[in-house]
């Protein structure tokens, strides 16, 4: 109802409010509050009461109406006292603000729409917080950036001191927020797309002086004014007579023009679509995205610098223009460079891609110069096929117009062709980057290898993005896959010349079980050959402690919790209260488990398990870890348990991974684990009990909680005494213990009485052991920079501390 009632002041009042409601630069006090009751035109109100429905609609089921309301009148008089005060200022430097600002009037009810949302966003999860935040700044920003008008310093005031009043209100910190690497793929995508989206938006409001104004320079207009129409009549077509009268020729010259203003936008705008295509593309880590996207920035900066050439930049003013022209994409290209490793997905139609374009571009200009020599007398003088440039690039390069379009006619042979190559360009663009990437080969053999044969607990991981693989076959000297069946593969990765491998080998199916053993052995030092003649030091990973190397030592790096699930399960007697008591309050409440896979789970599911991902990952001081933990994009292989209950909510989400022998699964691995921070508390104990159940009845060996990284504890008949490298990892174990909580994860296994199995490291060398070290820490940490070492010591030095 509140949103109902907002919605029709704001369309209603742009009729009948008088323009004495609007603010100037210093304004009588009532008006910053009726500044922001509607918009200065009908259509501006529209899409106001849109912003209303779009942000304000989940605010105010957060926050209550009430409080809505208070919020709204608070963030209508923050946002206009500190924009307008911010004006005000930046008016009083001089220059094109200071005359422009003195001439234009606030409207608008953007900017306490805007303070609301953000307001309200601190109450949202992680995911959608930083999603409202980053679009209404980024929107907010480009406008004060490009446009620069009175209006966009409240609305950047007011989204602003939303987000800040909204933290404090919330009791939140000021934290640097920790994104997932998908999520940091979609605010790189929205910031680049901003970038080139801001001339096109300087281009199309009247009266901008932002600071990258001169970025609309980028856009070209080909649609001419009436008297420029006729002072080129005039010149061309000898006609001297009076300019108010003019001939039919010209007549129908001007009538073209009109025509042409639709024409020109439409060749500005399509090309938007394109970069919004490739943003798209960014968003889903592609390579080839991100390659299109700097090169977009580079033609950018070429044209910018050529046009500003043309101007001659002289006066600090001219130079200050200049700068504030070339600056948002240099900033954009900044940005690309430093975060390429994000975008490493290849993609398998590039070659079809340049392909087709080529195509399009060959047919565009036949349909140009078809057209145009037939409608040759249209056009003042004839038409010359050195436009043709011009015409798909519409951009203020190079030469001005050679001829002039006379009527609609001539205009639509102009502007279709453009039209044709941009929308076609963006469906070729699209269908290149949205194609899922097929595997390599190597990984489909892997695949196959996999399902019909042996390995360990951590073999489904070998088929995760990432991992290079060395096949063993009857001819051991072949590295990559043949025609000869292979008989084992390792699954590794390589960093500084250390190849960390991902458990030991798995083996192809064998109509002998006992030939397995024998197998391993010969894969395991076929795969040290190779990575010698290679250069590579080999470090066997997480290899389980039963898997031994001659001439090598191994070292304890994780303790795998294992289940037995081939009795019965059943969590009876005092030691498994915790268990009974998670599924009997999951009864109460109405909760289930199900099994679903990713695909079967459906979009509105997959959003929720994307949500609950964000909120884990934003509570953490490091990036989202990888190799041999999962992430969102690891689900997609795997069974997963998620716990719903009777209104759809998702409460928790568990994902487990098989395990083969001879291609039959033996038994799960738990691998991803999320639950909602304010959902049903023992979710992922209850998720865990009917998984071993679950398991049980399916007739699965067991059940395996995976191992939890330097924590473990003595298991019944070790005798192993911890050597000095032992009790440094114990030791670093406990210091890293406030980062991700390895010990704390062992310590909630230990509720479900599992045995306890370990995992080594094998190494060859002692002297290797720190590069080692550092390229483990690569391998789950692969974006780690410098700023993320830095929020390790002042975690760690916190933790020491309290």
């Amino acid at each position: 109802m509140l949103i109902a009632v907002l919605s029709l002041i704001v369309i209603v009042a742009a009729r009948f409010l008088p323009f004495d409601f609007a603010a100037t630069l210093t304004p009588d006090w009532w008006q910053l509050l009726t500044a922001g009751l509607t918009d200065a035109t009908i259509i501006g109100s529209i899409f106001s009461a849109l912003w209303i429905f779009v942000l304000l609609y989940p605010a105010a089921k957060k926050l209550g109406p009430t409080t809505t309301c208070i919020v709204i009148v608070c963030g209508q008089l923050i946002s206009a006292t500190i924009g307008l005060g911010a004006a005000w200022v930046v008016s009083q430097a001089g220059g094109r603000w200071a005359e422009e600002f003195h001439h234009e009037l606030y409207l608008t009810p953007w900017p306490w729409i805007f303070f609301t949302a953000t307001f309200a966003s601190a109450h949202f999860s992680a995911l959608w917080r930083r999603r409202i935040r980053i679009g209404t700044l980024t929107l907010a920003a480009t406008l004060l950036l490009f446009s620069g008008t009175l209006s966009d310093f409240p609305l950047i005031a007011g989204t602003t001191t939303g987000i800040i009043a909204g933290q404090l209100h919330a009791g939140r910190g000021f934290s640097r927020p920790r994104t997932s690497r998908r999520e940091a793929r979609i605010l790189i995508a929205t910031a680049q797309l901003a970038t080139l989206a801001g001339p096109v938006i300087t281009a199309t409001i009247p009266g901008g002086s932002g600071i990258f104004h001169n970025s609309m320079l980028l856009t070209g207009a080909d649609a001419l004014s009436r008297n420029e129409a006729i002072r080129i009549c005039a010149e061309q077509a000898g006609w001297a007579g009076n300019p108010h009268q003019p001939t039919s020729g010209c007549t129908h010259l001007l009538a073209g023009n009109a025509f042409s203003y639709t024409a020109s936008m439409a060749t500005n705008i399509l090309p938007l679509i394109v970069v919004a295509v490739i943003a798209l593309g960014l968003g889903r880590g592609r390579r080839l995205a991100w390659w299109l996207m700097l090169t977009s920035h580079l033609i950018a900066l070429s044209i910018l610098t050529t046009a500003l050439a043309d101007t001659n930049p002289t006066t600090a003013l001219d130079i200050t223009d200049a700068l504030g022209a070339v600056l948002p994409s240099t900033l954009a290209l900044i940005l690309l460079l430093a975060t390429k490793t994000l975008f490493t997905i290849p993609s398998t139609r590039t070659t079809r891609a340049l392909a087709a374009t080529a195509a399009l571009t060959a047919a565009t200009y036949t349909l140009w110069a078809a057209s145009s020599f037939i409608l040759r007398h249209h056009f003042t003088p004839t038409w010359t096929t050195a436009d043709f440039g011009r015409v798909i690039l519409p951009h203020a390069i190079g030469h001005t117009r050679t001829h002039l379009p006379h009527g609609a006619a001539a205009w639509a042979a102009t502007a279709t062709p453009t039209i044709i190559f941009w929308c076609g360009l963006a469906i070729i663009i699209y269908l290149a980057l949205i194609d899922t990437p097929r595997p390599p080969h190597s990984q489909n053999q892997a695949r196959r290898i996999f399902t019909s044969g042996t390995g360990d607990h951590l073999s489904a991981m070998t088929l995760w993005d990432g991992n290079h693989y060395w096949f063993h076959t009857p001819t051991p000297q072949h590295h990559q896959p043949d025609q000869t069946p292979a008989l084992a593969y390792v699954a590794y990765r390589i960093h500084a010349g250390i190849a960390v491998t991902l458990g030991e080998p798995v083996i192809a199916h064998t109509d002998n079980p006992h030939d397995i053993d024998s197998i391993r052995h010969d894969a395991a030092q076929g795969f040290e050959n190779y990575a010698s003649e290679q250069g590579l030091t080999v470090a066997w990973y997480s290899v389980p402690d039963t898997f031994t190397r001659p001439g090598y030592k191994p070292v304890q790096v994780a303790q795998e919790s294992i289940i037995p699930t081939s009795d019965t399960v059943a969590f009876t007697g005092k030691k498994f209260q915790d268990i009974r008591t998670a599924r009997n309050r999951a009864t109460k409440e109405n909760i289930t488990a199900t099994w679903t896979t990713w695909d079967e789970a459906g979009s509105g599911m997959r959003e929720k398990i994307i949500e609950l991902s964000e909120q884990w990952v934003s509570d953490k001081a490091l990036p989202e870890m990888g190799f041999t933990l999962g992430g969102i994009n690891e689900l997609k292989n795997a069974r997963l348990l998620i716990a719903v209950d009777d209104t759809g909510h998702l409460h928790g989400i568990t994902s487990w991974l098989e395990t083969k022998n001879n291609g039959h699964t033996r038994g799960l691995v738990l691998d991803f684990m999320r639950r909602d921070a304010e959902g049903f508390r023992p979710v992922v104990e209850y998720l865990i009990a009917e998984a071993a159940i679950s398991a049980h009845e399916e007739g699965l060996d067991f059940i395996s909680l995976s191992g939890a990284p330097l924590a473990h504890e003595p298991t019944p008949g070790d005798t192993h005494q911890p050597s000095p490298l032992d009790n440094l990892l114990d030791y670093i174990g406990q210091t890293m213990e406030p980062l991700y909580g390895f010990r704390s994860l062992a310590s909630f296994k230990k509720k479900f009485r599992p045995q306890h199995h370990n995992w080594v490291l094998l190494y060859e060398d002692e002297l290797t052991l720190p590069a080692i070290g550092l390229a483990v820490v690569k391998c789950y940490l692969p974006t780690m920079d410098i700023h993320d070492i830095a929020t390790t010591a002042r975690e760690l030095r916190a933790g020491h501390t309290s």
